[in-house]
């Protein structure tokens, strides 16, 4: 700490009084100092909206619910980049009225808590490297003792949580005949002990240079799989074989036209809607796989999303709605 006994750095107040400068200064001598504070800064989440489709009771609604506008739809367009258009749409207000809306508030995973005790073990820890410097074995000696005290507190506090967690959840592991079900016991398995991926944050470029910056590591990947999927140059004197293998493209090519398959049938439809998997992220649109699933498709959605598949095999178009990918590394 240091005291401005000079004072040369005043606080010092500029005014106006009856149209005259006025300069006061303070009485007080500036002291400045630096501190270790430990404290948490978090950043503010925009809370989301999103619809709740794996509610029970909105499920059955939507099973339930009839809208034959998916049917015509498809039957009375021209092509099925329009119908499929306006399938997508009425797809959309369908789930609109028969799921509700939840808020994700994007809570950090670590609490508030637990993240003031990490960071008083490290700053008891940079303490300890400080006084272990400077020899002081008595200081050192007390320090590690309240380091293995805070060390204990936090370990039993997360012990707890856990343990309340599973007793909240283990009355919930059996199933409609009294008998654990594996299920269950995976699915609370992955809420109470979550995937952790670590995500690359650099990337070598052509150059050798290494890159972290996100927009240019992102565009970085960008170009890196449009390098990949681009088509490469022919050797020279590969040239004919090149033209040779591209004639016998186009000849297999235009044989598979007048070969026409038939039409997938409903059992077919059903078993591919059966072997969905659950619990993956939802796409574009916000849906999910369970709300294709037979527990939870509609009838009248089951027959339009089979005239979708057989009016695309048939008229070899895709809608654009189906377009909608992402191509990523992380």
């Amino acid at each position: 700490m240091e005291i401005d006994e000079e004072r040369n750095l005043v606080l010092t107040k500029y005014a106006k009084r009856k149209g005259e400068k006025v300069v006061c200064q303070s009485d007080h001598n500036v002291m400045w100092c630096k501190k270790n504070i430990p404290w948490i800064s978090y950043i503010k989440r925009d809370r989301t909206e999103r619809l709740n489709l794996r509610d029970k009771e909105s499920q059955l609604r939507f099973k339930e619910i009839s809208n034959p506008k998916l049917i015509s739809c498809l039957q009375n367009s021209k092509d099925i980049v329009s119908g499929g258009r306006r399938w997508i749409k009425e797809l959309q207000n369908t789930v609109h009225k028969c799921f509700k809306k939840i808020r994700c508030p994007n809570r950090p995973t670590v609490q508030r808590e637990e993240q003031i005790m990490l960071e008083q073990i490290t700053f008891t820890k940079r303490e300890i490297r400080v006084a272990e410097k400077k020899g002081m074995e008595l200081q050192t000696e007390d320090l590690k003792k309240v380091l293995i005290n805070q060390e204990s507190k936090l370990v039993d506090k997360i012990l707890n949580k856990k343990k309340e967690a599973i007793l909240k959840h283990i009355t919930d592991l059996s199933d409609e005949s009294k008998n654990l079900s594996n299920l269950k016991v995976w699915k609370l398995k992955r809420k109470v002990y979550p995937k952790q991926l670590e995500k690359p944050s650099a990337k070598l470029d052509k150059n050798g240079k290494l890159v972290t910056e996100k927009t240019k590591l992102k565009q970085l990947y960008v170009d890196t799989y449009t390098e990949r999927l681009s088509h490469r140059k022919v050797h020279p004197g590969y040239e004919t074989l090149f033209q040779l293998k591209m004639n016998l493209y186009e000849l297999r090519l235009e044989s598979s036209r007048q070969i026409i398959s038939s039409d997938w049938s409903s059992e077919e439809i059903n078993k591919v809607l059966k072997s969905l998997k659950t619990g993956k992220s939802c796409d574009h649109f916000g849906l999910i796989y369970e709300s294709f699933k037979p527990d939870c498709i509609s009838d009248d959605l089951r027959k339009s999303f089979g005239i979708l598949c057989n009016e695309i095999k048939n008229q070899l178009l895709i809608p654009k709605f189906i377009t909608f990918t992402d191509i990523t590394s992380f």
